[in-house]
């Protein structure tokens, strides 16, 4: 077995799943019945109950959307779900932005406590989108993110429930020192080039088997995101030197084009032999 295959098999149900509604199933209808789903994930070693069990999971922490046809649940991400993987995408896709206006982005938010899963959806949208927090309730970004997270919580029905600020910090520690207390830059740096160490060398390669490209790309946006989350996306000049965040996310979205067109063939062979239709939507 490979080690993009054992890395398949390793990674979580969830960040699997996430990945194969968005990058296949995008393609493909923007659903995909649940014995297809359990396949892919089988395929790579994973048990067929522990999938089962996961998708009913993101169901009840609606992550999820489903419809059922004769015997045969169909399942697509939710708002919030989709609103979390546009996120993905962008880390993968998105140049990180220009100079910093010396301003910050401060949101806050308040639930009730049986309000759990809207809360827990609000932070997970801000933290995924780079925000620290600075106290309960309260994110911080030197970025003017919050039109930006703003339109994140209204697609993932939680309008309203999110207050954005934006100005100058006054007084206190230096914004260098306040964005190395928030957030792990060496960390974050010591992932990019773990990442690069791993996938740099595929640049060079021209072909993939179907099979291969589909375990690899997975295991290349699991590889990524498990850093990228965690970058904030600072302005230059409050990060170290030598910063290696714009050649990995480079690397990744190169091979993340280049394997597309293998993963959707091993794909669409998978969907064939469960029995169900090819459906192509661009």
């Amino acid at each position: 077995m490979s080690w993009f295959e054992v890395a398949v098999q390793q990674a979580s149900p969830v960040d699997l799943l996430y990945s194969l509604l968005y990058a296949y199933g995008n393609r493909r209808g923007e659903e995909l019945p649940g014995p297809w789903l359990v396949a892919a994930l089988t395929e790579y070693g994973h048990r067929e109950a522990t999938v089962r069990q996961t998708l009913f999971r993101m169901l009840r922490e609606r992550d999820l959307e489903a419809r059922r046809e004769g015997r045969v649940k169909w399942y697509r991400l939710s708002r919030y779900g989709r609103t979390e993987a546009d996120i993905g995408r962008d880390k993968i896709f998105e140049p990180s932005d220009g100079e910093w206006d010396a301003e910050w982005t401060m949101v806050s938010y308040r639930f009730q406590t049986d309000e759990r899963v809207d809360r827990d959806h609000a932070r997970e949208i801000l933290e995924l989108d780079g925000f620290a927090a600075l106290a309960p309730g309260v994110y911080l970004h030197p970025r003017d993110k919050a039109g930006r997270v703003l339109d994140a919580a209204r697609s993932a029905g939680l309008e309203g429930r999110l207050v954005a600020f934006r100005g100058a910090r006054v007084g206190g520690e230096s914004d260098e020192a306040l964005a190395a207390r928030l957030w792990d830059l060496e960390r974050i740096a010591s992932g990019y080039r773990t990442f690069l160490e791993r996938f740099g060398s595929l640049r060079r390669r021209r072909r993939f088997a179907p099979r291969e490209a589909f375990a690899m790309r997975l295991a290349l946006v699991l590889a990524y995101l498990d850093v990228a989350w965690d970058d904030p996306d600072l302005p230059p000049s409050l990060l170290p030197k030598s910063w290696p965040r714009e050649t990995a996310r480079e690397t990744a979205s190169h091979l993340y084009e280049t394997l597309l067109p293998p993963t959707l063939a091993f794909g669409d062979a998978l969907m064939e032999r469960t029995g169900f239709p090819v459906r192509e939507t661009g």
